[in-house]
């Protein structure tokens, strides 16, 4: 499918487009009833596309608050049309247990758009 989207009411932050995300949760081919996550969430445009196409739970993690509000916002507005659920956590991806509150070995699978080329913090 292509641009636009009527639920993307907030993507002034997205760093993918749409029919990207919409292609990429396609060739992951998430199953009913997996939990999904997406570590680098920004605006939520993986968690939703994959949460159209199946009945998942799919969790969107960003650092940034502003990020994090803009996917709750898409996430509203996709919900009638979702299979599955969007959660949206602000917090730290490597800290999923803790911050975010996703227990270890939880997750089906991981579908992310990884900010190459943006440096935000080193892990040594």
């Amino acid at each position: 499918p292509m641009e636009p989207r009527q639920w993307l009411v907030r993507g002034e932050r997205a760093h993918m487009r749409p029919h990207r995300a919409a292609l990429l949760a396609r060739l992951l081919a998430p199953a009913d009833g997996e939990v999904l996550l997406d570590p680098t969430g920004g605006v939520g445009i993986l968690a939703i596309e994959a949460a159209l196409l199946a009945s998942v739970t799919a969790h969107s993690v960003d650092l940034d608050p502003a990020a994090c509000d803009a996917a709750r916002a898409n996430a509203a507005a996709a919900a009638p049309r979702l299979r599955g659920r969007v959660t949206v956590h602000c917090g730290d991806a490597a800290r999923l247990g803790g911050e975010v509150g996703l227990p270890r070995a939880s997750v089906d699978c991981v579908l992310a758009d990884l900010p190459f080329g943006m440096l935000h913090a080193r892990l040594d």
